[in-house]
C-alpha cells in the first residue's frame, strides 16, 4: 500500500525534471529568477520586501562575502537556490597574486 505513492512521486519528480530541462518558461515558473538587490551600492527596498529579506539578513550574508561596505559592492543577486552572490567594485576586489605581477614558486 506505500508503493503506489512512493511511485507517484517519482514519475511526478521525473515529469517535472524533464519539463524544466526542455522549456525555459517552465524552469522559470517552478525555480524562479535571479533578483538584483543591491545595484552600484543601493539596496533596492521593492525587491527586498518582494523577498521578505530584512537588512539585517542582507548584512549577515555580505559579512559571510567578506564584505563590510555596502558601498563596495557593485552588485549583489539573490539566487534561485537562495544564496547570495556579491560582485565588488573593481577598486574594492582584493588583488591576486596574478594581477599583481608575483610568481610564487610551486611547492609541489
Amino acid at each position: 500500500s506505500g508503493l503506489l505513492p512512493i511511485a507517484v512521486l517519482v514519475v511526478c519528480e521525473i515529469v517535472v525534471s524533464a519539463l524544466m530541462v526542455k522549456s525555459g518558461k517552465f524552469r522559470r515558473l517552478i525555480c524562479g529568477r535571479p533578483i538584483v538587490v543591491i545595484n552600484n551600492g543601493k539596496v533596492d527596498q521593492k525587491e527586498m520586501r518582494r523577498l521578505r529579506l530584512t537588512t539585517e539578513d542582507l548584512f549577515e550574508d555580505l559579512r559571510q562575502k567578506d564584505v563590510f561596505s555596502i558601498e563596495d559592492v557593485a552588485y549583489a543577486i539573490v539566487e534561485t537556490n537562495g544564496k547570495l552572490s556579491v560582485i565588488k567594485k573593481p577598486d574594492k576586489e582584493t588583488p591576486v597574486n596574478g594581477a599583481l605581477g608575483i610568481i610564487l614558486p610551486d611547492t609541489g
